[in-house]
């Protein structure tokens, strides 16, 4: 049995990553055509889509888990990124859906504002849990 260095390793890491990172965005990129180009119906694409969005629950859920969603921040950077992940996702539920609801803007502004709140809510109920194990794991060391 070869014994690898611990660079060879980090290496492998890095790329293993980074080919995740980009396989995780493609998935995204494919659902959004088949929605939004091909306006198949969700049934046509529910296995891209069902594993797109498990991946993403692993992913988030795996770090929040760790302490590790986004503790490398300060609280105020935490903040603002969470908030401009707020506005972020809020413009882009709203445009679709005022793209999908005939252009009904006070439908979709409804819609939108729910989502954000729902959203902001769920960003926090992480970071918090994610804060708190975090330091779980320092106190522990």
């Amino acid at each position: 049995m070869k014994i690898e260095d611990e660079r060879v390793l980090g290496e492998k890491r890095m790329i293993n990553a980074k080919v995740l990172g980009y396989t995780y965005i493609a998935l995204w990129l494919i659902v959004f055509h088949r929605q939004f180009i091909l306006k198949q119906n969700l049934v046509e694409y529910l296995d891209v889509f069902i594993l797109t969005i498990s991946i993403s629950m692993v992913l988030t859920l795996s770090n929040v888990k760790k302490g590790l969603y986004l503790t490398y921040r300060t609280r105020k950077q935490q903040k603002i990124n969470v908030t401009l992940g707020m506005i972020v996702a809020g413009c882009v539920v709203f445009a679709i859906n005022y793209a999908m609801n005939n252009h009904n803007i006070m439908t979709s502004l409804f819609g939108s504002i729910v989502f954000i709140a729902c959203f902001g809510l769920g960003q926090l109920v992480l970071l918090n849990y994610s804060n708190k194990k975090s330091n779980e794991d320092n106190d522990d060391e």
